[in-house]
């Protein structure tokens, strides 16, 4: 089981799993706290359920925007690599010593 601390979010004591070491995960929960006013905000009234819900799903958006680009990034990464390779090979080819006989 992971290792748990009692972080306050939002006004609430939860515990919550360490995320990579307790100073990130302060910092992840305040993140938390910070959305979740930013939404009372715009609402004017508490509804800490619908708040949480909210929060989850903005979060949830930008996670998924982030995987998509992550995604491109992958693609053009992967395309430029090949494109690399291929240029490379080109070299290799052009450059091989002939051998005796004329083949190279």
């Amino acid at each position: 089981m992971p290792e748990t601390i009692n972080l306050k979010i939002a006004n609430v004591t939860v515990p919550v799993p360490v995320y990579i070491n307790e100073k990130t995960t302060r910092e992840v929960a305040q993140q938390v706290t910070e959305k979740i006013k930013e939404i009372e905000g715009v609402f004017g009234r508490v509804d800490t359920q619908g708040f949480a819900l909210r929060a989850a799903y903005e979060f949830a958006m930008e996670l998924h925007a982030l995987q998509r680009q992550n995604d491109t990034d992958t693609q053009e990464l992967n395309s430029a690599l090949s494109a690399l390779t291929t240029r490379l090979q080109e070299l290799v080819n052009e450059f091989r010593p002939v051998e005796k006989g004329g083949k190279a």
